[in-house]
């Protein structure tokens, strides 16, 4: 092949990714008077990357896909691809390199996994650590309809339980009765029964219902 060179009886050859094919090399020894002769084929084949970036983020209980994108010289040869190592339940379509995993409940903050993306000899490893989330799960929570004299006082705390291990939670109130509050730290609903449109109506023992 082209930049084959021997020196004292060692043949030396860099391969590239522009060299990447077949060759037939014979190589001759002589002393002057006799020779001997030796024929072989060397293949090079070029080598072959993971140029895709996985996803970083899935969900508890929700279908995490990856497309695995790879780059070699020849596209006309199959690229395969197998699990390094994953968590139960991982699989990876070893011809067409799409990854696929539903994250159970125990399978949650940060996961590990390697793909390993092979092209005859050559290979390429991708190390992947994903954040697997578990929504917030609400363990107590006022009744849909709660009933509060008028100018009475009336406050509930949530009882919230993140089972993954760093989250902070930030309560948010989409519709509240006028001259309701809740903190947005510790979940902690507040109210003074004295208002009367649509979302609240406090008049006369009647009740208001939330959101």
């Amino acid at each position: 092949p082209p930049g084959m060179s021997i020196k004292d009886g060692i043949l030396y050859w860099k391969s590239d990714s522009i060299n990447a094919e077949q060759y037939d090399v014979r190589l001759v020894v002589s002393d002057g008077f006799e020779r001997d002769v030796q024929e072989f084929q060397l293949s090079a084949r070029s080598g072959i990357r993971i140029l895709s970036k996985s996803p970083e983020i899935a969900t508890f209980g929700d279908k995490y896909n990856y497309d695995v994108k790879v780059w070699r010289l020849r596209t006309s040869q199959e690229a395969n691809y197998k699990l390094f190592f994953g968590p139960s339940g991982m699989n990876v379509d070893k011809k067409k390199g799409i990854l696929s995993w539903v994250p159970q409940e125990a399978q949650i903050d940060t996961i590990e996994y390697a793909l390993v993306s092979t092209h005859g000899v050559a290979s390429d490893t991708q190390f992947v650590k994903v954040f697997v989330n578990h929504p917030p799960v609400i363990q107590k929570a006022p009744a849909p309809m709660t009933k509060i004299n008028v100018g009475g006082i009336w406050d509930f705390d949530l009882k919230v339980q993140d089972p993954n291990a760093n989250d902070k939670l930030i309560y948010t109130a989409h519709v509240l009765p006028e001259g309701m509050r809740m903190d947005p730290h510790t979940g902690r609903f507040g109210v003074f029964c004295e208002c009367a449109n649509k979302n609240c109506i406090c008049a006369n023992n009647d009740s208001y219902r939330w959101k």
